[in-house]
């Protein structure tokens, strides 16, 4: 809800563009209205590690706005020894917002080929970062698998909602971290030996 004066063009998302060291490969696929209609948006990351999605009108904005961000992730799922599990564990709306929040509400979709694999050792965090202030999952069945609801009112600025869901030890395979694991390791790799071999030819 925007004010009723000419404050405000649009809205932006900052999305993590890396989790626990490994990359999230953000996609962005579309931002829009509440009824599917496209918004304007740019793309670009800025020097804290963030992907910034900006949806920005022509004109100011005023009144209550609906902003539909749609993109994808990978390597959102980490194994913690402490709890021998993989876990989601994942920050909702972030810390990085100066205005409140009159409710946040997060839904996670498990589907059926993973819902298996849940421990029901799952979790809820509220308030700023670091905060211990815990609040209620709710987990229901729905077609197609099964979804873990949270909510918090009266979240402030700089307030978060988080969510941990835990699953079985090598649900999710991990990121390969090794050198050639990366087709940039492969690349750099086959430079270095067109280099060597050219400076051998270039001796020759």
């Amino acid at each position: 809800v925007f004010p009723d004066f000419d404050q405000n063009r649009g809205m932006r998302r900052a999305i993590p563009a890396a989790y626990q060291g490994a990359p999230t490969d953000v996609a962005i696929q579309s931002v829009t209205d509440e009824n599917g209609t496209a918004r304007p948006f740019t793309v670009e990351t800025d020097d804290q590690g963030f992907i910034l999605v900006t949806s920005r009108g022509e004109g100011f904005v005023q009144g209550r706005q609906t902003y539909v961000f749609t993109y994808t992730q990978n390597n959102v799922t980490r194994f913690f020894a402490d709890t021998n599990d993989d876990e989601f564990f994942w920050d909702t709306n972030g810390t990085g917002w100066q205005q409140p929040f009159g409710a946040v509400t997060a839904r996670v979709h498990v589907p059926s080929a993973l819902a298996g694999s849940l421990t029901g050792q799952n979790a809820c965090y509220r308030g700023y970062e670091g905060s211990t202030d815990s609040c209620e999952v709710v987990v229901g069945e729905e077609a197609g698998g099964t979804v873990l609801t949270v909510a918090g009112s009266e979240i402030g600025p700089y307030q978060n909602v988080t969510i941990a869901v835990g699953f079985q030890p090598q649900t999710f395979v991990p990121r390969d971290d090794s050198y050639l694991g990366s087709p940039l390791g492969i690349l750099q790799l086959l430079a270095v030996l067109g280099s060597a071999l050219a400076l051998v030819w270039g001796i020759a």
